[in-house]
Formats: structure tokens, C-alpha cells, sequence
């Protein structure tokens, strides 16, 4: 018996701790056949990179590059990489209720129970890829991201650059464009 149930139990182990899917959109009319060269705009509050930012910069580069597109200056790039991270607290409400009737002596009562509320961070990944010369979005993907508090610095490293992965994954690649 439990060697039909464990097989059942580590599919949904397995599959709980896979990432989501990214929500990709994009403008179909826009000619990606003429972008060869980015840059990647990133600006915060602060004016400076903290690490997680850092880590999402290298994991762009690797991945736009590895698409066969080049590096290159703001002002020579022919299309803009830009990300955004952003934080919201959201309110899960908890709406299980408990009810009971009750008698006690001669009187009925009925009682009814709620739980409080669960307030948690949610944090979404934003990327970009802007035209240089219009100035507009032609593509664009989000993905809502796991917490990296209790995560050492190699195990960020490897959660962004999946996710960023993932989120490019239907970035236009050049090197299939340029076989056409």
C-alpha cells in the first residue's frame, strides 16, 4: 500500500516547491529582427545596487547574452533591460468560522469563532525590454518571488538566476532570428 502512496506524496512534495509561471506580455507588431545590442537601466532610491539587485543584473546579462545578443553602452544599445522589485503587503483573510451550540442550565447559547487575518510580503520581479529609439515597452514579464531571507548568498544566487530564466524564457532570441 504505501508504495502507491509515496509516489503520490513526492509528486506533490516535488511540484509545491517548483516556481510559477511568469506572466509575459508583448507588443506583436514590434520588429525584434532589428535589436542586436542592450543596456541594462536600473534606478532605486538609494542610486545605489544592493546585493539581490546586483544578482538580478549578472543573471540579465547572462541570459540576454546567452540569447545571442551583445553588451553595449546606454547610448550605443539599440534596447533598454530594466527591473524593477517591488514589495507589497498583502492580507490573506481567514474566513473559517466555528460554530456550537450550547446548553447550559436552561439557556441556549451559540457561539461563533473567526481567526484572525494572515498579513505577509509578497514581492514581484518586474523586467522590461525597452526600444531606444520610441521609448516603449515592446515586451515585458513578472513573477511573484519567493522570500530569500532564509537563504544563504549561493542559494539567491541560484533562485534569481532561475527565475530570470524563467522570465526570459520567451524573450526573442537573435540567434534564431539571424537563421532566418
Amino acid at each position: 500500500m504505501i508504495r502507491y502512496i509515496f509516489p503520490f506524496l513526492l509528486f506533490f512534495l516535488l511540484s509545491g516547491c517548483s516556481l510559477k509561471k511568469a506572466d509575459v506580455d508583448f507588443d506583436p507588431n514590434f520588429k525584434t529582427q532589428q535589436l542586436k545590442m542592450f543596456s541594462i537601466l536600473y534606478k532605486n532610491k538609494e542610486g545605489y545596487y544592493g546585493l539581490n539587485e546586483r544578482r538580478i543584473h549578472d543573471a540579465l546579462i547572462h541570459d540576454i547574452e546567452s540569447k545571442g545578443y551583445q553588451k553595449a553602452s546606454k547610448e550605443e544599445a539599440d534596447f533598454y533591460m530594466t527591473f524593477l522589485v517591488q514589495t507589497k503587503e498583502k492580507v490573506q483573510p481567514d474566513i473559517s468560522f466555528g460554530f456550537g451550540v450550547c446548553t447550559f442550565s436552561r439557556r441556549n447559547f451559540i457561539a461563533l469563532g473567526t481567526e484572525p487575518d494572515l498579513i505577509y510580503d509578497e514581492t514581484t520581479l518586474f523586467i522590461n525590454s525597452v526600444d531606444s529609439k520610441t521609448q516603449k515597452v515592446f515586451w515585458s514579464s513578472s513573477l511573484v518571488v519567493d522570500s530569500l531571507e532564509s537563504k544563504t548568498p549561493q542559494e539567491r544566487i541560484e533562485y534569481i538566476n532561475k527565475v530570470v530564466a524563467i522570465m526570459l524564457k520567451e524573450f526573442p532570441n537573435y540567434l534564431n532570428q539571424e537563421k532566418k
